[in-house]
């Protein structure tokens, strides 16, 4: 009789110890699980849930943020820069060109007006002037006053004017190379209206033509 209790009594401790066993390690295992959860990776790359528009978009989005704030290459050119700054100042930048056109003008040799015509045709109508003419070189003598120049002049209707001129004031220089033949541009103070007396010599310069038949020999005598 005490031999079958005895079993009972150990059969039912075993029996308790495992359920007990068992429950202790269901717990185990509950917290292991739970310390290390598995992310979902469908939370972090969706793929179907999304619409492919939203997405074309969103990478639009990024490609324009990136552009704006990528460094550009441009900046840090001194050149480009300038030209940027020229283009925005275009009508500061037309005046300067006018005021430039102007001081060309100013600094520029004024063109006289050629009187040979109207000179030669009438001489008493330029007395007290100052000439301007285009004649052609004869003779250049040497006189006690300086040289004298002595100049021909051909109307439409071949008629040939003679004209002199003193180099009072030595405009002409030391040692002066005129041609016989060589055509010069002159101009000087017609004090009386005449073509041979007191005309003074203001300027002369070789006009780049002479006559066909002209050789080139020295008008110095």
């Amino acid at each position: 009789m005490d031999f079958l209790k005895l079993r009972f009594l150990n059969v039912f401790f075993l029996f308790v110890i495992g359920i007990a066993l068992g429950f202790l390690f269901a717990n185990a295992q509950k917290g292991k699980s739970s310390s290390y959860p598995v992310p979902a990776v469908s939370s972090a790359y969706p793929t179907s849930n999304i619409p492919v528009s939203s997405l074309g978009k969103k990478d639009k989005i990024v490609e324009a943020s990136l552009e704006q704030n990528s460094p550009n290459p441009m900046d840090d050119d001194e050149d480009y820069q300038l030209s940027l700054v020229e283009e925005n100042i275009g009508p500061y930048t037309n005046l300067d060109e006018e005021n430039n056109s102007d001081k060309k003008e100013k600094n520029s040799p004024s063109v006289k007006k050629d009187d040979s015509q109207d000179f030669f045709s009438s001489p008493i109508d330029f007395k007290g002037k100052e000439v301007y003419i285009k004649a052609q070189m004869l003779t250049t003598k040497k006189t006690e006053k300086g040289l004298c120049l002595n100049f021909v002049y051909s109307s439409k209707d071949k008629n040939p004017s003679y004209l002199y001129v003193d180099d009072l004031d030595n405009i002409s220089g030391e040692n002066p190379d005129y041609r016989i033949g060589y055509f010069y541009n002159v101009s000087f103070l017609c004090n009386s209206g005449e073509l041979r007396n007191n005309n003074k010599l203001i300027s002369i310069s070789f006009s780049g033509e002479k006559a066909p038949w002209s050789t080139g020999v020295s008008a110095i005598e």
